[in-house]
C-alpha cells in the first residue's frame, strides 16, 4: 500500500508541480533549450507510459563488514490515467500536496487512487551478506508482482512464499487502498495535528521557488548535449553539485529557519552553535558527492526515452571531520529507465480469480481503531 501510495503521490505531484516549473537550459543553444521545453510538455502530457528499469546499489567500508554490500531490483511498470490525474491537479498548489491538512491529503491520494491503473513487476537480488543471515530456505532472488485497478491493489503472493512461512495462501489477493485511505484519514489528521505545528515538514515554497530560477539552478549544476545530432534522438548530460547547493547562503539560512521551526514544533530547543555544527556536517557531507543525470529524448516526439541517474557519496572528509579514523563509508547508487508505449498502453484489468480484503477486517485487525467505511 505504502508503495502504490508513494507512486501515486509523484505522478499526482509531478503533474501538479510541472505546470510552473522553468526549464533549467544553462548554456545550451537555443534550440536545445527549446526541445527540453517541448519535452517537459509532451511527457507532462502523457495518459499511459511503459517503464523498464534497473538500480544497483553498493555499500562499502561501513565499521565492521567485511565485504562490500551489494543488490540490484529491476523489472517494468506500466500506467494510464495520466489525464485524470491532469484535470485533478489543475489548480493545485504545491501547499495543497503538503502535510499541513493530512486527512486533506489522504483523501487526495484517494482519489488520485481512484484514477490511476497501474501494473508492477519488481525482480529483487539480495547480497550474499545478508542470504547467509536470512538461512538456506530464503530465496536470492525475490519478485513481486502488484496492480493497482480502479483504486485497489493487488499483491501476487505466489511469487512470495517464501515470505509466508506456515500462511496457506496462494495467488491475487486485493485491497481497497483508496477506501482504506480515506478511512484513515481523520486518525492520520488528528495524529498530525497532536504532534503541534507541522507545517515545516510540508514543501518549502522557497526553497521551490529557488530549484524553479534557471539563475539559482545555475549555481548548482551544469547541463551539455552530449550527442552528435546524427540520430533522432538527443542526449543530455546533468551534473549537480550538492556541495554547492547546501554550502549556499540562501539555502542555508533556509535551512536553519527549516530546522529551528521543526525543533520548536516539538517543544525542544536548539542553540546557534547546535545549528552551524549541523549545517557544517551537512555542507561537508554533500561536498564528496556527484550526482549526474543522463537523458535521452525524442528530437521527433519529443519523449524522454532513457534516463540514467548515478550517485556517488564519499564519507571520508565527513568521518574526518567528526575525528573519525579508519576507513569511510562510501555509497554508488545507478538506476536506468527506458521508456517505451507511449499513449498506447493496453488497459490494465483486475487480475482473474482475485479475492479482495474486506475493509472491515482491516479495522478488526487494528482492533477497531480505524472506523468502518461510511
Amino acid at each position: 500500500m505504502i508503495s502504490l501510495l508513494l507512486v501515486v503521490l509523484m505522478v499526482f505531484g509531478g503533474a501538479t508541480l510541472a505546470q510552473d516549473v522553468t526549464t533549467f537550459c544553462g548554456d545550451l543553444a537555443e534550440a536545445d533549450c527549446t526541445l527540453l521545453t517541448e519535452s517537459q510538455a509532451a511527457m507532462t502530457a502523457l495518459d499511459s507510459s511503459n517503464a523498464n528499469f534497473e538500480m544497483n546499489f553498493q555499500m562499502d567500508g561501513v565499521p565492521d563488514m567485511e565485504a562490500p554490500i551489494s543488490f540490484s531490483i529491476n523489472g517494468n511498470v506500466a500506467y494510464t490515467g495520466g489525464d485524470a490525474v491532469r484535470e485533478m491537479s489543475a489548480g493545485m498548489t504545491p501547499e495543497d500536496m503538503s502535510m499541513e491538512d493530512m486527512g486533506a491529503l489522504m483523501d487526495v491520494a484517494a482519489d488520485a487512487l481512484a484514477e490511476i491503473d497501474l501494473d508492477l513487476n519488481l525482480q529483487l537480488s539480495l547480497p550474499p551478506e545478508l542470504m547467509a543471515e536470512m538461512g538456506d530456505d530464503f530465496p536470492s532472488d525475490l519478485a513481486l508482482e502488484v496492480k493497482l485497478v480502479d483504486g485497489t491493489g493487488y499483491i501476487n503472493l505466489d511469487t512470495l512464499k517464501a515470505f509466508l512461512g506456515e500462511i496457506d495462501a496462494s495467488g491475487w489477493y486485493g485491497l481497497d487502498v483508496a477506501g482504506l485511505l480515506r478511512m484513515l484519514g481523520p486518525q492520520m489528521g488528528a495524529m498530525m495535528g497532536s504532534m503541534g505545528d507541522m507545517t515545516t515538514m510540508g514543501m518549502n515554497p522557497e526553497l521551490l521557488s529557488m530549484a524553479q530560477d534557471p539563475a539559482s539552478m545555475a549555481k548548482f549544476g551544469t547541463i551539455a548535449r552530449t550527442d552528435d545530432g546524427s540520430s533522432d534522438m538527443a542526449t543530455f548530460e546533468i551534473t549537480v553539485d550538492l556541495g554547492a547547493v547546501y554550502s549556499d547562503p540562501a539555502m542555508a539560512e533556509l535551512l536553519r529557519d527549516q530546522m529551528t521551526a521543526q525543533m520548536e514544533a516539538t517543544g525542544q530547543e536548539v542553540s546557534e552553535e547546535e545549528l552551524e555544527e549541523v549545517l557544517s556536517m551537512v555542507t561537508t557531507m554533500f561536498d564528496d558527492v556527484d550526482v549526474t543525470v543522463i537523458e535521452t529524448i525524442g528530437t521527433t516526439d519529443k519523449y524522454v526515452h532513457s534516463m540514467q541517474i548515478l550517485f556517488a557519496m564519499d564519507m571520508a572528509q565527513m568521518m574526518e571531520s567528526m575525528g573519525e579514523t579508519g576507513a569511510a563509508p562510501k555509497i554508488s547508487f545507478d538506476m536506468t529507465i527506458t521508456q517505451d508505449q507511449f499513449n498506447s498502453v493496453a488497459p490494465i484489468t483486475t487480475p482473474e480469480d482475485a479475492t479482495v480484503i474486506p475493509l472491515e477486517s482491516i479495522g478488526e485487525m487494528f482492533g477497531n481503531a480505524i472506523p468502518a467505511q461510511s
